[in-house]
């Protein structure tokens, strides 16, 4: 089911793997709301309830039964740029709900931007590069994956869940379709096979604590990259390119340093920051973070208050463990849980 809205409302998708979405949050005037039918039922009931208090002046669209006279419509239609504004939402997306209620967090457009640029340089995405859709609509990874590809010109590759669930399948998919840049969890970069694989130039690492295992299998001859960053930051905060030559004390490579744009603060209780090699709670600042939680005015005054290093900016809440190492970068501890923080 869709729901046409107008700016800053939020548009409601729950369709597998479509352009319907892609085409919302690059190109629409409203914020779409990711669901994919695979999405747990508890949560997706929750979702439903909580967004439909920020839909304004709506009728509902059934894809199938409506679809001829969807396709009617003008496919040249080009949206005023002036109506895409920077700080206009571009999308909503519920957390996971591991540490409690799922929570629809708010993202911007100049956050998007930010992270194909970043994305564009990092990764040299470019026409004639081929990216793989491996994430479900309801996790914000999915959209790193659809924004890398169609904001540069890449060639966004699709496929069922069931090929993405099956190692064998997954690996004649990515050969078969000449993927060139893939992100994917460490728990399935351990069983598959590199060498199989002569096309792939980029591997991201995300989702999960990377080894040096990891890297040291995919590593050579591409590049390797361990990314990080929670929802409420468009995605990814932080990045560092691993040597398959380096063997980390702490078993696996840091989550590296800013993205260009953000800032990371390591700092105590007290907001102050931590010395070097500390644990502590872990600032994050940027562009890319969200404007809060749809409906949940207390939780987001809660979770994103002002910033002690820098004017007019906030930091947000959640539940990880930081440390930094002797160069700006960092490292996730699995243990014990403290409270992630971000700032804007």
């Amino acid at each position: 089911v869709g729901v046409v809205v107008t700016q800053e409302s939020v548009l409601r998708n729950s369709v597998l793997r479509s352009s319907v979405l892609r085409n919302s949050v690059v190109g629409g005037e409203s914020a779409a709301e990711p669901t994919d039918t695979d999405y747990a039922i508890r949560n997706t009931e929750y979702a439903v309830r909580n967004t439909q208090y920020a839909v304004r002046n709506t009728h509902y669209v059934l894809l199938d039964r409506d679809w001829p006279q969807i396709a009617q419509q003008p496919t040249s239609h080009i949206p005023d740029s002036s109506f895409q504004l920077p700080d206009s939402l571009a999308y909503c997306i519920y957390t996971s709900g591991s540490t409690g209620r799922p929570k629809g967090t708010l993202l911007r457009h100049r956050g998007l931007c930010n992270l194909a640029d970043v994305q564009q340089r990092a990764f040299d995405i470019r026409p004639g590069k081929r990216i793989l859709q491996f994430s479900p609509l309801s996790f914000d990874a999915s959209v790193w994956e659809f924004v890398m590809a169609l904001r540069n010109g890449a060639a966004l590759v699709l496929t069922r869940q069931d090929v993405l669930a099956s190692g064998p399948a997954l690996m004649r998919l990515l050969a078969e379709q000449r993927i060139t840049t893939v992100t994917l969890p460490p728990s399935l970069l351990a069983v598959l096979q590199p060498e199989a694989l002569p096309d792939l130039e980029t591997v991201i690492a995300a989702g999960e604590r990377c080894t040096d295992e990891i890297v040291a299998k995919w590593a050579p001859g591409r590049r390797f990259f361990n990314a990080y960053g929670p929802t409420e930051t468009t995605v990814c905060a932080s990045m560092f390119r691993c040597d398959p030559a380096v063997r980390w004390p702490f078993g696996g490579p840091p989550i590296g340093g800013p993205i260009a744009n953000f800032q990371l603060y390591v700092v105590d209780e007290r907001l102050q920051p931590q010395p070097i090699g500390v644990p502590g709670e872990l600032l994050i600042g940027g562009v890319g973070l969200a404007v809060g939680y749809l409906n949940r005015p207390e939780l987001t005054a809660e979770r994103f208050v002002p910033n002690p290093f820098v004017e007019e900016t906030r930091r947000h809440g959640d539940t990880e463990t930081e440390r930094i190492s002797p160069s700006p970068r960092l490292r996730v501890s699995p243990s014990p849980p403290l409270r992630v923080s971000a700032s804007r």
